[in-house]
């Protein structure tokens, strides 16, 4: 078949066939893109790390193989025509081997290298940021005083005083890190916050559609699992702020945006007494005017301070959204929105009355 150089698209293609793109990865940045590729008669095709992990029907293909084995990568090339990437966790031999041998890679193996969270850390610690190769934020956490719903089988003053001696205890022990405050502003931080008794709120905002997230499940031998579900689905956006007895949330249609963020605030000063610590990331929702303006007039009992860049697994809150996709949303197919919108309370519900996987959201982000 004959090849010829196709303006549109600045590729030496066969004039019956579509651009091929290959993404290394199918996680949710390979779905945004296929939809944005549709419109433009581009073909998607996905290199992914599991069965589980690229969506048939979204993609034109997904083929099973290890992101950083260069076997893979290389026979994954020789299907598409341009290869980028939907995470930083790949082979950069393999990246250097395709651009030695002309195939054309965006980013570039050099771009690539330098999106390594570990390579920013030593990067940032040799210019004097120590900060930001430190990950422990439990110094944040002064004597806990928030009064949480629910009952957990202790009083409350017997959990403020076993958390407030944990808290001593990680402090005394010097595991205590700021990710953002120089030494001398983190232990002002650090002494009035003891002085206060506030309490530390992690808050982070997630995502829900129809669309089901699938994970692997139990089906008789032949008989694979089908979900269902319409392409015009309903969003829905979810709120919450972590301390470490307990979590809130708030459910919204459509995205959180800046009177949302400022209502979730609100409803943290009611229901937690004293003073708050709000940590969080800097997304421009957390940045804007009207949230700045509401946290300069409470500023008596609120403080914020804001995560590090690229380093969401330092949030717990973080792991509220796995937990609630990967198990208790698993393979859910809602027909209707509010559908989702219930089924989805009731499980926060009931994950915020288990102390346990509260705790657990801690050790994941390895601040207990």
């Amino acid at each position: 078949m004959s090849s010829a150089l196709r303006p549109e698209t600045g590729l030496d293609l066969p004039p019956d066939r579509p651009p091929r793109v290959g993404i290394i990865g199918g996680g949710q940045l390979a779905r945004m893109m296929a939809q944005a590729a549709v419109s433009l008669g581009v073909e998607v095709h996905v290199l992914a790390g599991s069965s589980d992990e690229g969506v048939p029907g979204v993609f034109a293909s997904v083929t099973t193989g290890d992101p950083e084995d260069v076997a893979a990568i290389d026979a994954f090339a020789d299907t598409v025509d341009v290869v980028t990437f939907d995470h930083e966790n790949v082979s950069w031999e393999a990246l250097d081997a395709l651009v030695a041998r002309g195939v054309i890679v965006h980013p570039g193996p050099e771009t690539m290298r330098s999106a390594d969270k570990a390579l920013q850390r030593e990067h940032l610690a040799r210019a004097g940021e120590e900060a930001a190769a430190q990950r422990d934020a439990a110094e944040w956490v002064a004597t806990l005083t928030d009064t949480p719903y629910g009952d957990f089988g202790r009083p409350e003053a017997e959990r403020v005083a076993i958390h407030r001696e944990m808290v001593q205890k990680l402090i005394a022990e010097g595991k205590a890190y700021c990710c953002t405050c120089p030494p001398d502003e983190l232990e002002r931080k650090r002494k009035k916050a003891l002085a206060e008794g506030s309490t530390i709120v992690f808050v982070d905002e997630s995502g829900l559609s129809q669309r089901p997230h699938r994970v692997r499940t139990w089906s008789p031998r032949g008989q694979t699992p089908v979900l269902q579900y319409a392409f015009n689905w309903k969003s829905f956006s979810v709120i919450a702020g972590i301390t470490v007895l307990n979590f809130y949330f708030r459910l919204h249609d459509g995205a959180v945006k800046s009177p949302q963020v400022v209502e979730f605030l609100g409803l943290l000063l009611r229901h937690i007494r004293g003073k708050l610590l709000v940590v969080w990331d800097g997304a421009a929702i957390h940045r804007s005017r009207e949230v700045a303006a509401f946290i300069e007039g409470n500023s008596r009992r609120l403080d914020v301070h804001r995560l590090p860049a690229y380093a969401p697994e330092l949030n717990p809150a973080e792991y509220i959204w796995g937990h609630l996709k990967n198990h208790e949303l698993a393979n859910f197919c809602a027909k209707h929105g509010w559908e989702l919108s219930m089924r989805a309370t009731a499980a926060l519900r009931r994950m915020r009355r288990r102390p346990r996987l509260v705790e657990a959201f801690w050790k994941q982000a390895e601040l207990w």
